[in-house]
């Protein structure tokens, strides 16, 4: 779908249904963001293309995005730009009852005065379905012809329907369940008193049950006539019916309009409720409950509960969100696997959401791994564990944690703050220099594009301004300081606090026979040569803007021509400020990786530091109605930039730049079951020894944690039982320096041949 078209005139046009069959996934996501009407953004930029019967996990921890994304699919938020497909057909404005979705909520959200069978059914009640009409009592009639063969199991319902225990609404429904006919076939047969009669014989004297079988077959033989002579006065007062309208029916009792079957949305018959009620009911064993109302129930079967009302939709995704989260350890693992194997069962597309990586680990096909509303990396869970993008995805996915040290990178040798030394080898020196040569050159792409130079404009255009101002307060800090020394009062009230201060005051002190008016001149004359050279600067940054407003901006400082006055400096940096802000087309993707640069660098960073921008909004945020490119545009959609991305990037291209020409501080991780016992670990790939005392050692059934202390850092151990460790005593580890990573302590990024390529 082209971005420029307008998508209200094509909704219209197709009668609210958009299909873009080039779209090769079955759920599709293609940069949606959420924006609330306070100008918080949720989502940012979000991409992902999910196949059938995949089991999508979102993860990531509280206020990552994660469920505001899986609300938008579902249709309960709407989404201020991009575009949802499902199944191909765009679902941004289709209402939620109709995405054909289903989903488990964190509170089940079961309804406390309905039983267990209700709370699966209520969704099956509550909507129509679309369906080819047929005649119900031709079905009948076929129904009763099978009825006709097995007189025995119909004795044998209708015995079993007389039990007060099963706790079934009425005899009809029962006999219709277990017969697998319809209710109205079910009433007619029972509404024969001799019948029933002798079914509760029966019910009442099991002993005799063989004799009690010959006597109903010829009972119900002699009532065969006369029950289909009533389904044959049915169908030809339900016939009648339909062919007055204009219809036509076929044998197999399918009613058509001209030559195509017709089709109406209706709700879904009793005894169709049932089976689907029945069938989920079996597949999560809940038979025994069905009568049961919730407060009843444990946590697990409330669970359960819940998802037999997702799976007898029998929709096209199923969207849960932190199902297990209200439930005991034991009982999450248990229903963990119950889902697992649902999804197995059943087949359906999953998108699951939840802030335990152990879920996201042991359920997942392929796991979205979610910052502050960025997508941080999508892929199979081996992936995401042993090749983690960044170091937010490497210490978030794993339990125990990645252990996180400080240390330095030279020549190819990782070297922490004790002095411990890695040789990582020459294919890892190679790595690395591609690796800072790769983000260099991205660096450097991202400084000559158009907003990038508007915004060092922007810099410059505030340091002019800061320095106009700081020769306005040198000018009455000149004039304070004379005073003072012309009354006598001496100088020590007025203490020299910046650097242009220090200058007036010496200036002040020893040109004590000069005029206030020279010693104007000579302060004016050294702050001019800043302020002319920063607008050259800026001057010079114009000229190599390359949009629509370099013109204006150019003539912004040009010189007045014949009749116009000479505008102040003043007056043309307030000219110049809109077309400078007027930044289009910094694309999303573009400012993911300068955020994880804020975000994940090395140092602990406040809010404001980690957010690049937000939207200001007033009011509802309503979704985009034409084609959205994924960028955002400070003047046309009222964002508001939180960091210069200039002055972000310069420093960037400085530290990479010093990356690659010697010795750099990099952050180092390495996973607690990649650190052995050296006496036990034999590898080429094994580094040295290092010697750690045990703080706390933990028994996990073959396994032993070991806590240390070890270059500041609380590093945890996994090691096998095979030697019995000890806690407060001397040990020495060693480490598989192929599974050791190295991140960036700039954008935070893992330092890998493969991370090039995301």
């Amino acid at each position: 779908m082209e971005e420029n078209v307008n998508l209200k005139e094509e909704l219209k046009k197709n009668g609210g249904i958009i299909r873009n069959e080039s779209i090769q996934s079955f759920v599709c996501l293609k940069d949606v963001n959420k924006i609330y009407p306070n100008g918080i953004q949720a989502v940012y930029d979000f991409n992902i293309d999910i196949k059938q019967h995949e089991f999508i996990v979102l993860v990531g921890p509280s206020g990552c995005g994660k469920s505001t994304t899986l609300r938008m699919i579902a249709g309960l938020e709407d989404i201020s730009s991009g575009y949802l497909h499902i199944d191909k057909v765009l679902s941004n404005y289709i209402p939620p009852k109709d995405r054909d979705i289903s989903m488990v909520f964190q509170s089940y959200a079961l309804y406390p005065q309905m039983t267990v069978y209700d709370n699966i059914a209520f969704p099956l009640k509550a909507r129509k379905y679309d369906k080819i009409v047929k005649v119900l009592s031709m079905q009948a009639k076929m129904e009763f012809d099978a009825v006709k063969e097995q007189p025995e199991r119909l004795l044998e319902g209708m015995i079993e329907s007389l039990d007060k225990k099963l706790n079934y609404a009425s005899l009809a429904v029962y006999v219709s369940t277990k017969l697998k006919i319809q209710e109205i076939t079910a009433k007619l047969i029972l509404s024969y008193k001799d019948l029933l009669a002798l079914a509760r014989k029966a019910f009442g004297d099991s002993d005799n049950l063989a004799q009690y079988q010959l006597e109903f077959k010829t009972l119900f033989d002699s009532k065969k006539e006369e029950i289909d002579a009533t389904l044959d006065s049915m169908i030809a007062a339900e016939k009648q019916n339909y062919e007055s309208k204009g219809f036509t029916i076929k044998k197999d009792g399918v009613v058509y309009q001209g030559e195509k079957p017709l089709h109406q949305k209706v709700k879904l018959t009793k005894e169709e409720i049932r089976q689907k009620v029945f069938e989920a009911a079996k597949i999560l064993d809940l038979g025994p409950y069905l009568d049961r109302r919730p407060k009843e129930l444990s946590g697990g079967q409330m669970q359960r509960v819940a998802l037999g009302r997702a799976i007898v939709r029998n929709a096209k995704v199923f969207l849960m969100d932190e199902p297990l989260s209200n439930l005991d350890a034991k009982l999450r693992v248990q229903m963990r696997s119950e889902i697992v194997r649902l999804h197995e069962r059943i087949g359906a597309t999953t998108i699951y959401v939840t802030h335990d990586q152990t879920e996201a680990m042991t359920m997942a096909t392929r796991i979205a791994v979610m910052s502050k509303g960025w997508c941080q990396q999508i892929g199979e869970p081996e992936v995401i564990y042993s090749r983690p993008n960044n170091i937010f995805v490497a210490t978030f996915i794993g339990s125990p944690a990645m252990n996180i040290f400080e240390g330095t990178y030279e020549d190819g040798k990782l070297t922490l703050d004790d002095g411990f030394v890695m040789d990582m080898g020459a294919e890892f020196k190679t790595t690395h220099d591609a690796f800072y040569n790769q983000k260099l050159e991205e660096t450097r792409g991202f400084l000559a594009k158009n907003p990038v130079k508007k915004m060092h404009g922007l810099f410059l255009h505030d340091e002019i301004l800061r320095l106009l101002a700081e020769e306005r307060n040198l000018l009455h800090y000149s004039d304070r300081l004379r005073a003072a020394l012309s009354k006598g009062q001496g100088e020590e009230k007025l203490v020299p606090l910046t650097e242009g201060e220090k200058k007036v005051h010496a200036l002040v002190k020893e040109e004590g026979s000069k005029s206030l008016d020279e010693i104007h001149g000579e302060i004016k004359a050294m702050m001019e040569e800043q302020i002319n050279a920063k607008v050259e600067e800026l001057k010079a940054v114009i000229e190599t803007i390359d949009d629509k407003d370099r013109d204006a901006l150019v003539a912004c400082f040009a010189p007045a021509t014949d009749g116009q006055k000479e505008r102040s400096l003043e007056e043309r940096l307030k000219a110049a400020k809109p077309l400078l802000l007027n930044i289009m087309d910094i694309t999303t993707k573009e400012l993911s990786i300068l955020h994880n640069t804020t975000a994940f660098s090395k140092g602990k960073k406040s809010e404001k530091e980690t957010v690049l921008f937000y939207t200001k909004r007033h009011g509802k945020a309503k979704a985009a109605v034409k084609g959205y490119k994924s960028s955002i545009h400070v003047k046309d959609s009222n964002v508001v930039l939180t960091n210069n991305l200039w002055l972000v990037l310069t420093e960037l291209e400085r530290k990479y730049e010093a990356a690659l020409q010697g010795k750099h501080d990099v952050r180092i991780g390495i996973r607690p079951e990649h650190i052995h016992l050296a006496r036990e670990f034999n590898s080429d790939k094994k580094s040295s020894g290092f010697t750690v005392n045990s703080d706390v050692v933990e028994l996990l059934g073959s396994e032993l944690l070991v806590h240390a202390n070890y270059n500041n850092v609380d590093m945890i151990a996994k090691i096998s039982t095979g030697t019995l460790v000890k806690a407060h005593e001397d040990i020495e580890l060693s480490c598989e320096l192929d599974k050791v990573l190295a991140f960036d302590v700039n954008s935070g990024d893992t330092i890998a041949s493969w991370s090039l390529a995301k």
